[in-house]
């Protein structure tokens, strides 16, 4: 009887992991789980506690801006600060609206980490501002327009017969921008691409962790308002 038992507990011991069937606790199973997620890690070339640390931030910033996001749909506010705009070249006292902010997380070295946040945002003129186009540039001018989802009304001028001479168009907005924040796993840092925030076209830079703060991050949200332009020594460094 006891060589049954003994070769029982020895047929049970590959399957449990542990001597006589007993199972393992939860507390056991997770430190192997993360000893095995540091072995990957290490064995990735990565450091955990700052891949850690850069996803924190990420999810710092996406919390941020999801209540500027609610601040702008809620208040509309107005930026103290010109925004330079496609055709129009720069508007004074552009209001704020529609924001959004979403975000994607992917696998590093086994755990789940904040990939990048997405914050986006639209500015319309506060009244609109006419621009003149010429008969040939105006079907490009109109898709362009049109494409981005921008208001505007046209007054056409036509010749004796028939074909458009010019057109005036009153253009209000909103103008989309943009901003991405990704995670930069293998530098340690975070890396910015930023769409016509107050400037027209597409600006790239990065932060290093430490610099990418609470001070900085709300840095940045005034920069968006308008209110300061302390952020732009970021953007001078490309």
């Amino acid at each position: 009887t006891r060589r049954r038992e003994a070769y029982e507990r020895e047929r049970e011991q590959p399957f449990t992991g542990t001597p006589g069937g007993a199972r393992p606790s939860a507390a056991s199973l997770r430190a192997r789980q993360q000893a095995a997620k540091r072995a990957a890690a290490a064995s990735a070339g990565l450091d955990v506690d700052a891949a850690a640390k850069i996803s924190a931030r990420l999810r710092a910033a996406f919390q941020y801006l999801s209540e500027l996001s609610t601040a702008l749909n809620d208040a509309h506010p107005v930026s103290d600060r010109p925004y330079a705009v496609i055709y129009l070249g720069k508007i004074q006292n552009p209001v704020l609206t529609d924001g959004f902010t979403d975000y994607r997380s992917r696998i590093v070295a086994g755990t789940e980490v904040f990939d990048y946040v997405t914050f986006k945002y639209k500015v319309r003129s506060p009244k609109p501002v006419n621009v003149e186009v010429v008969g040939a540039e105006l079907p490009y001018v109109r898709q362009k327009l049109e494409s981005m989802r921008i208001e505007y009304a046209a007054t056409e001028t036509r010749n004796d017969i028939g074909n458009v001479v010019r057109a005036t168009l009153a253009v209000s907005g909103p103008f989309p921008c943009e901003v991405t924040l990704r995670g930069d796993y293998d530098r340690y840092g975070i890396r910015l691409e930023l769409e016509n925030l107050r400037q027209l076209g597409v600006i790239k830079t990065r932060l290093a962790l430490d610099e990418f703060t609470d001070d900085v991050l709300d840095e940045f949200g005034t920069y968006v308002l308008g209110a300061s332009d302390s952020f732009e020594r970021f953007l001078k460094r490309l």
